[in-house]
């Protein structure tokens, strides 16, 4: 019978989650609260049987995980990884590739003309009013 699990297969985008592919202190730093939460992007690049310490056989992914700034390469077990299709159906938070989400300025392309903005007109007297004292 053919293994027909996608995740086996060399070149193939899977999804981890962040805290498997790094140390959850990195997870921390770069996601806050939501650390445990995040998965990322990756591509398998070997797939090998292991034999564990009680002689059960498990299969290893190896692969490269895109976090934005770096691309990280983790062996993990079979069950960590997800596939494609099922990450993206469920809506669960995944990290986009190519993007910082700790940046604080994102260059989008999109000029904004701030001439055709109109600005308020003064209506007359502005008063200000500080804790009961005008």
């Amino acid at each position: 019978m053919a293994d027909s699990d996608p995740r086996k297969v060399v070149g193939n985008r899977v999804w981890a989650k962040a805290c498997h592919v790094t140390n959850y202190a990195e997870c921390a730093r770069r996601y806050g609260s939501n650390s445990k939460l995040k998965y990322v992007s990756g591509i398998v690049i070997e797939v090998r049987l292991e034999r564990s310490n009680n002689n059960r056989v498990r299969t290893m992914v190896v692969g490269e995980f895109d976090f934005g700034d770096e691309v990280k390469t983790a062996c993990m077990n079979l069950r960590s990884v997800k596939r494609a299709d099922e990450i993206l159906a469920t809506g669960h938070n995944i990290v986009v590739p190519n993007v910082n989400p700790m940046d604080e300025f994102v260059d989008t392309g999109v000029v904004i003309d701030t001439s055709t903005i109109p600005l308020p007109t003064p209506t007359g007297k502005c008063t200000v009013e500080v804790h009961g004292v005008k």
